[in-house]
């Protein structure tokens, strides 16, 4: 681990006498890659090479987790730098003791004392200060003697002084302190690891007869307990696997892997994420079902892990929403002591009694200001619930946007009655008018443009439909919204208030001009006012909308019926340039003015209205 740029890649490769770096993109790490190293005394190392770049913090803090030694590389001429830092606190959170390589030694800059002193700021106290961290002086590219360092224990002070390449003692290093930890494992139990990178591999597919090129989820584990063989059965969060194929880092296929292997896993039936713990659990393989024979302890481990995650994301978007709802049933209640003594049928009854907007006009007697507006019928399970709703929309306050009618409520699943209440206070108009000048608009596949008069909408809570009563609503053009879970339902209330407000037309400038004279220029037997512009940033262009401004206020706004340059038409005059404007009517130009050529465009708008959650 360590800053990008510090030589990690280059240093596995010297180690591997391979060539990553030339492999990877923009030459920097992007992923954590999983490779093995044989010492010449017969040891197996296991790195995970992780990237430095300051967007991979995540990559990083699992490739801690994953370990159980951090060599932590910092570059001997820049010296500690920001990732550094973060690496070293990743591997403080993780509880991994840290390993220095001091690497690019061989650079003329180099200053290995001075990164050992930095170290020390962040923690890390190397042995030649009286800590217990051990800091070696390596290069990637060039071969170098390493340091003999005389402090410490005896069996760290033999590799030290070990007389090879200094890659190596590093490498050896790396095992002493593993021997000084006792990193052991089970072989032959159940076997445990962690998935340290998941993708779809076209290549990793197939029989024994060879790779097909279908994608095939693939995972890199690190084997931590057990023997990970071919037809074990896996579980990794939400998702299983048998294994049909395990890889080395070399893409060759192996028959197992022991423990501080990397391998490739092939045979999931989903993707697992990063990061996730890989369980072996036992195969219990049904007698004959219409899928064929499949893992089914697998499955069940599965699907109660699913169950388990549910319930908690249920638990704490409730908590989420009764405390919103707490402070809404307050202010509600506030607002409602007047009425306190009755009943809440008989507080909604006389509340639209009170409120005009709501029953006052029959569905023949509505009018083009009801165009952006909602009709809704409100159905639940239980008396609460519909309570709950309507508390909710007590809450809405956006009329001047989209005027919102409750126009029924009631407990029970969607009925014939409900549909045609919210077609006949509604509903998809059977006729489609021309549309006005600042009619709500709607774009149809013929390019047409029409506007529909306001619509109704059917939301059941915890509610169902039957068929017949989905097919009536289908005919009638009223919307059905059914959902279980009362924060989804009110976003897309939420939603469908925003889909029938107008578009809000924004404007940016594309060009200013400021004008230095103005003359008259005789046009047949009239006389127009042309301005005499230079354009000071941007371009005129004739096709867009222009403004002429003066001081702070805007004098005239509207459209140019000449643009010059010199004597010819142009169509735009970019910066630089002189040019003569002459506008549609009659404006008054004077020196020092700004013209100002600007673009509209239509952006969707969203209402105001928050409920809280």
């Amino acid at each position: 681990m360590g800053h990008v740029d510090h030589g990690k890649t280059t240093l596995l490769d010297s180690l591997r006498k391979s060539q990553l770096v030339a492999t990877e993109a923009g030459g920097i790490t992007q992923h954590i890659g999983a490779f093995l190293v044989q010492l010449p005394t017969g040891e197996r190392i296991t790195f995970l090479d992780t990237p430095g770049h300051a967007a991979f913090s995540s990559m990083r803090a699992r490739g801690a987790n994953a370990t159980d030694i951090v060599v932590l590389v910092v570059a001997a001429d820049d010296g500690v730098m920001n990732q550094t830092v973060e690496s070293i606190q990743h591997a403080k959170n993780a509880k991994v003791p840290v390993i220095v390589a001091v690497n690019k030694c061989d650079r003329p800059q180099a200053d290995p004392q001075r990164v050992k002193r930095e170290l020390l700021a962040h923690g890390v106290v190397c042995e030649e200060f009286g800590g217990d961290v051990q800091a070696i002086n390596v290069s990637a590219l060039k071969v170098i003697r390493p340091e003999r360092n005389r402090r410490g224990p005896a069996h760290l002070r033999r590799v030290l002084t070990h007389d090879g390449d200094n890659l190596q003692a590093l490498a050896e290093a790396t095992v002493a302190l593993a021997e000084v930890l006792e990193l052991k494992a089970d072989p032959d139990g159940p076997v445990e690891a962690v998935v340290i990178e998941s993708r779809t591999d076209k290549g990793k597919g197939g029989s024994a007869d060879g790779p097909l090129p279908v994608p095939s989820p693939v995972t890199t584990a690190i084997v931590q307990r057990g023997t990970l063989r071919r037809g074990c059965v896996l579980v990794a969060g939400r998702c299983w696997a048998k294994v049909r194929f395990l890889f080395d880092e070399n893409g060759r296929a192996v028959p197992e892997a022991a423990p501080s292997a990397a391998v490739q896993v092939v045979g999931w039936k989903e993707l697992p994420s990063a990061g996730e713990t890989v369980l072996e659990v036992e195969s219990e393989v049904r007698a004959r079902t219409r899928t064929g024979p499949e893992p089914q302890r697998a499955r069940e481990v599965v699907e109660w892990r699913s169950h388990r995650a549910e319930q908690q994301k249920l638990q704490e978007e409730q908590s989420a929403i009764q405390l919103k709802q707490q402070r809404h049933l307050e202010e509600y209640q506030r607002e409602r002591e007047p009425l306190a003594h009755l009943s809440w049928r008989q507080r909604r009854a006389a509340l639209y009694r009170a409120d005009k907007i709501r029953f006052s006009v029959r569905p023949s007697e509505r009018t083009e200001s009801d165009e952006l507006g909602l009709s809704l019928v409100i159905k639940g399970d239980v008396d609460g619930s519909v309570e709950t709703l309507l508390n909710i929309l007590d809450g809405y306050d956006a009329q001047d946007e989209c005027r919102l009618d409750v126009i029924h409520f009631g407990v029970g699943d969607i009925s014939e009655n409900d549909v045609n209440m919210a077609a006949a206070f509604g509903g998809r108009s059977d006729v489609l008018v021309p549309e006005r000048p600042g009619a709500e608009r709607r774009r149809f596949g013929n390019g047409s443009r029409f506007r529909f008069c306001s619509s109704g909408s059917v939301y059941g809570f915890n509610v169902a439909a039957s068929r017949g009563v989905t097919q009536l609503a289908a005919r009638r053009g009223v919307a059905l919204r059914l959902h279980r879970v009362i924060y989804q339902l009110v976003e897309q209330l939420r939603h469908e208030l925003s889909s029938k407000l107008p578009p809000q037309r924004r404007s940016s400038t594309v060009g200013e001009a400021t004008v230095l004279a103005v003359f008259d220029v005789s046009v047949g037997k009239k006389k127009v006012l042309v301005a005499g512009c230079r354009v000071q940033k941007g371009q005129l262009d004739r096709r867009l909308k222009f403004r002429l401004i003066r001081g702070r206020d805007t004098v005239w706004e509207g459209s140019v019926s000449a643009l010059k340059h010199h004597k010819d038409d142009v169509a735009t005059a970019k910066a630089g340039m002189d040019c003569g404007v002459s506008v549609d009517g009659e404006v008054d130009f004077s020196a020092g003015d700004v013209i100002e050529c600007f673009e509209e465009q239509e952006v969707p708008r969203v209402t105001s209205w928050d409920p809280g959650f």
